[in-house]
C-alpha cells in the first residue's frame, strides 16, 4: 500500500502545507476546516511504498520548505517523527507539545548548570 506525501500552494505558489496520508485526496476534504483551506489552489501529490520513507520526505520537506501552516514545521521541526503522528497519518498536536516541552526543559536544566 502506498502512502501520499501531499503539499497544498497558494495561487501565488506559496507553500501552504505538507502531509502524510494513505489518501490525500480524502485528506483534503478533511482539511475543508481549516484557516487556509480556501487559500489552496494547486495540490501535488508524491507516492511513497512505506509509511516511513512517507513521513522522512514529509519531515524534509518541512524542514526545507517551510510550509505555512504546519505547525510542526522549522525551526521546531528537528525532532518530529513518526511518534507525532495518529496511526491513521494525523498530526498529534499533544504528542508533539509533550515533547517538545521534555527538550525546552532539557535545554533549560543544561544552561542552568552552566
Amino acid at each position: 500500500m502506498s502512502h501520499d506525501v501531499y503539499r497544498h500552494f497558494a495561487d501565488d505558489g506559496a507553500l501552504l502545507y505538507v502531509g502524510v496520508s494513505l489518501s490525500a485526496v480524502m485528506r483534503l476534504y478533511d482539511h475543508r476546516q481549516s484557516k487556509w483551506w480556501g487559500k489552496i489552489a494547486k495540490v501535488t501529490i508524491e507516492k511513497y511504498q512505506t509509511r516511513e520513507e512517507a513521513f522522512r520526505a514529509e519531515k524534509r520537506a518541512i524542514i526545507d520548505e517551510a510550509p505555512q501552516y504546519n505547525l510542526d514545521r522549522n525551526p521546531k521541526a528537528d525532532f518530529l517523527c513518526s511518534k507525532h503522528l495518529t496511526p491513521d497519518g494525523k498530526f498529534d498536536r499533544t504528542a508533539y507539545q509533550r515533547e517538545y516541552m521534555r527538550k525546552r526543559r532539557a535545554e533549560q536544566r543544561a544552561k542552568a548548570k552552566q
